[in-house]
């Protein structure tokens, strides 16, 4: 079974982060993974949860969030946060530095048109998807990212409200924002797993 780390953002593989003073580095089994009902590789909900042998000990690297309230939409900028590739090149690696970036939470109207080709429209579900990034910046997510958290934080509290789901073909292209499913239209399923 697979062995979950946690308490590191610089990662070159368990024996370097622990050679690092700044990590504090756990790793946990995983006793099972659960995908999501409607999981499926190339379209659908593409989430799991991984359960764990026991809980992390929370420490100055090793933090919870919170999930969001039911029907909750936010406006405004959220977070990301992946090791994956800082430009567009397959020939490029992804980070053993976990990056950082944030965006602009868009209008799902801001995912539909740069994603929909000549006759085949795509329509962003805003009961389930969150379109977020820059009209006009280079900056967000790219390969290897898939998974990563759209974070946000109000008040003393952050939340995660979307899991990246894709994006553009070529990454950080201006105009073509990232997509994230909607952690609020999945929150029954968490919930199923984790009470």
């Amino acid at each position: 079974m697979a062995r979950i780390v946690a308490g590191c953002w610089k990662w070159d593989g368990a024996d370097d982060a622990r050679k690092d003073s700044r990590c504090q580095v756990m790793i946990v089994r995983a006793t099972a993974f659960k995908e999501h009902p409607s999981y499926t590789t190339n379209e659908g909900i593409d989430d799991s949860i991984v359960l764990l042998s026991y809980p992390f000990e929370m420490t100055e690297y090793v933090r919870t969030i919170c999930l969001p309230p039911a029907g909750e939409y936010y406006q405004g900028m959220g977070t990301v946060a992946g090791y994956g590739w800082h430009s567009g090149s397959i020939a490029a690696k992804p980070h053993s530095t976990m990056m950082f970036v944030h965006i602009n939470l868009l209008p799902s109207t801001d995912c539909s048109v740069p994603y929909s080709h000549g006759s085949e429209k795509y329509i962003l579900d805003p009961v389930e998807e969150i379109c977020a990034g820059f009209k006009s910046n280079s900056r967000g997510t790219c390969y290897a990212d898939s998974g990563a958290p759209l974070m946000v934080k109000i008040g003393y509290h952050s939340f995660v409200i979307g899991i990246l789901r894709g994006g553009a073909e070529v990454c950080n292209t201006p105009g073509f924002p990232a997509i994230f499913v909607r952690v609020t239209s999945i929150l029954q399923w968490i919930d199923g797993i984790i009470h």
